[in-house]
This record gives structure tokens, C-alpha cells and sequence, in this order.
């Protein structure tokens, strides 16, 4: 049985080396996500067909940009529930199954990680960061807690076995209540955190490669004493335009 109490290893709020992460979402998520409506004063809905017992696929399936599809290039993310109370913790359970139906079980190693997994609510708050573990079944468990009723977006990367490059599915959890969140964030290319500034460099070009830069600034000086996370010194993620389901 899985631990579900808050701890520093499994539940990494916004460590220093995932500032570049959090000045990336800012940026991008900025203007990269169509909410589709004002939420302020919503109440957050319960989910349809993403009970306890499984969850529907047909709704998600298509191309897109990674984490927008619950299933791509042949493998499906299977929560065992979507749904959650507000405010308390739940050990959050997934599979990845591949084309023929069986449950995934070899995952590359990339850094100390063969999972990335994060959380973010529709409005940009709630964000964590979270370090599940696999069974041998293939059944990956971490602990979860949605802080505040509303919808959410889990994002869970991976490199599969026999694949060549990394492949990111998502899909919606809802905590039910009345949701009481601001206006979403404007964009910007500064994050600021515990004395820590990251400021994005570069422009993004569609349809082509672009090159960026994340400065990491303490007392305007350079940090350059990074923490190691995923075998680099940070780790950072995009998202392009989409509208959520309302």
C-alpha cells in the first residue's frame, strides 16, 4: 500500500530546477489554450462515462499535439477513476495499454524517471509535479490530492519500450464543487518564485523549429547550481491551442 501522506520525494510543489517548467507553461498556456468560457463561480461538473470502473476512449481519440489525447500512435491511458473529493488525498491509478490490449509494462529510463506526470487545474493553479511508481502489473500509482473543486488536465510522458522518442496522453479529472477561480493568468515571458526569477528567451514559429532560452536569475545574478531532474537541469513543456471540453 502506497503511502498517501504529503511527502517532499512524491509531491514537488515547485521545486528550483521546474521553475524553466512553470515560466513554459506561463508563456504557452497563456495563449495556447482556449478555455471556452469564463469560470469564475462555475460549478465543476461530474464527469460522464469516467467512473470508478474505467473510462470511454472515443471522445479523445484523434491527432494532436501530445497530452491533448487520451490515446495516440497505438497506446491508450487508462485511469481507474477520473473523479475526486476536493481537498483530499486518493492514490490516482493508471495504466498505459498498448495495440493489442495488453498492459504496459517496459518503459525507457530517461534521467532517474521512466514517467513524467503532472496536474494543472483550467486555470493554471493547482499545477504539481508528481513521481509515480509501477507495479509489475503495469499499473502506475501516485498520491493525489485536487486542492480546490474544478477541472484538471493530468499529463503523463513516457517513452515506450520499443519507441524512439517520448509520446504524452492526457486526460481531464474533476473534483466537483463550486469552482472559484480568477481571471487566467495574462501571458508572460517571467516567472517569479522564492526569490527566483526565469525569463524565457526566443520566439516560437509554427509549423517550424524554434530555439528557446530559460535564464534562471537569483539578486541578478546567474544560477548556475542547478539540481539534476530527468538527467538534465530542467525540464520544460508546451501545449498548442485547444479548446477544452465545457
Amino acid at each position: 500500500m502506497l503511502d498517501t501522506r504529503k511527502s517532499r520525494t512524491q509531491r514537488m510543489r515547485v521545486p528550483v530546477p521546474l521553475l524553466a517548467l512553470l515560466a513554459g507553461l506561463v508563456a504557452l498556456f497563456g495563449f495556447g489554450i482556449n478555455f471556452g468560457e469564463e469560470v469564475v463561480g462555475r460549478a465543476a461538473p461530474v464527469p460522464h462515462g469516467h467512473g470508478r470502473n474505467g473510462i470511454g476512449v472515443d471522445e479523445d481519440h484523434g491527432k494532436g499535439p501530445g497530452g491533448l489525447a487520451i490515446a495516440s500512435q497505438g497506446y491508450l491511458l487508462r485511469p481507474r477513476t477520473t473523479r475526486f473529493t476536493a481537498g483530499e488525498f486518493e492514490n490516482f491509478r493508471f495504466t498505459v495499454y498498448s495495440s493489442n490490449g495488453q498492459p504496459v509494462t517496459d518503459f525507457a529510463q530517461r534521467g532517474d524517471r521512466r514517467m513524467i506526470f503532472f496536474v494543472v487545474r483550467r486555470d493554471m493553479t493547482g499545477y504539481q509535479h508528481l513521481y509515480p511508481v509501477m507495479d509489475p502489473d503495469g499499473t502506475w500509482i501516485v498520491p493525489l490530492e485536487l486542492d480546490a473543486p474544478g477541472s484538471y488536465r493530468a499529463f503523463a510522458e513516457f517513452v515506450p519500450g520499443t519507441a524512439a522518442t517520448p509520446l504524452t496522453l492526457g486526460v481531464d479529472l474533476e473534483a466537483p464543487g463550486l469552482v472559484e477561480d480568477g481571471p487566467i493568468s495574462k501571458v508572460s515571458t517571467i516567472a517569479e518564485l522564492d526569490g527566483y526569477t526565469v525569463v524565457w528567451t526566443g520566439d516560437l514559429l509554427a509549423g517550424s523549429a524554434s530555439r528557446i532560452g530559460m535564464h534562471v536569475i537569483r539578486d541578478d545574478l546567474p544560477v548556475t547550481d542547478l539540481d539534476p531532474v530527468l538527467g538534465g537541469r530542467g525540464i520544460w513543456s508546451s501545449c498548442a491551442r485547444v479548446t477544452w471540453p465545457t
